[in-house]
């Protein structure tokens, strides 16, 4: 998996094959999916990362702006536990489709279950590492490690005080480096709230 998108993006210029190996290496010794890794060595910009994990996984992209988007009273539908076992975050309902952010392709059975749990079908959208635990933070007060906190602030971002009010020192970084409106209609009152144009 990490090794086709590393391959799609050396193959089309992003970056030189001896820095894909260096990612590599990298992952071995830091972990994080591979996505993280690039973002962390300053190989490519996430926007234009996302496109090509969107490609490489035949997935719609998610990025902040959609997480930014997502509605509180989705989070009742989608519960703490499930965002924090399975790191998928929720976005919005369309119908009886709940359009969700994943980092990686979810299992077959991970998603039937999940899908049967909530009487609903998942439709996943990929997005990075880096995203889902901004997410989960945002969303679900669920810690941010330090490791992806440093690298919000290396991009340019950071969490606010409401947000992350806990001192980030544990990891250090050794190489620096579309919000659309959808006008959705539940197919049933009893989803209504959970659409994602509930103010």
């Amino acid at each position: 998996m990490a090794t086709a998108l590393g391959n799609l993006l050396v193959r089309e210029g992003r970056f030189p094959a001896e820095r894909l190996e260096e990612a590599f290496q990298r992952q071995i010794l830091y972990g994080g999916q591979i996505d993280t890794n690039f973002l962390e060595m300053g190989l490519i910009d996430e926007s234009i990362l996302l496109q090509y994990m969107a490609r490489r996984f035949e997935m719609p992209a998610a990025g902040r702006a959609e997480i930014d988007d997502v509605k509180p009273k989705l989070l009742r539908l989608f519960p703490r536990r499930l965002a924090e076992r399975y790191h998928v975050v929720p976005l919005w309902v369309d119908r009886r489709h709940l359009h969700v952010a994943v980092s990686r392709p979810l299992e077959t059975d991970v998603a039937d279950d999940i899908g049967f749990m909530l009487s609903l079908y998942l439709v996943p959208h990929i997005t990075t590492e880096l995203r889902i635990q901004f997410a989960l933070e945002q969303l679900y007060s669920i810690p941010m490690e330090a490791r992806f906190t440093n690298l919000l602030a290396q991009l340019g971002e950071e969490l606010g005080p409401e947000e992350h009010t806990e001192a980030v020192s544990s990891w250090v970084v050794d190489e620096p480096a579309r919000s659309v409106e959808r006008e959705t209609q539940t197919a049933e009152p009893a989803q209504e709230e959970t659409s994602r144009d509930d103010a």
